[in-house]
């Protein structure tokens, strides 16, 4: 949430995940282990995909 956050993202501004997935893997983290944090903040209601491999927040 952080990360999509300090990226800009917002229930009004859907941002690209090429913004924040560079960071997150150069933080250690995996693909397989981004995809599930997004996945959970999707099921969480908390994050939705717009489409286009961008995301906002709800």
């Amino acid at each position: 949430m952080a990360e999509l956050i300090a990226a800009g993202c917002t229930p009004d501004n859907a941002i690209d995940l090429y913004l924040v997935g560079p960071t997150l893997v150069a933080a250690g983290f995996t693909e397989q282990q981004i995809v599930s944090a997004l996945d959970s903040l999707v099921h969480d209601k908390r994050m939705e995909y717009a489409g286009g491999n961008r995301v906002r927040l709800m």
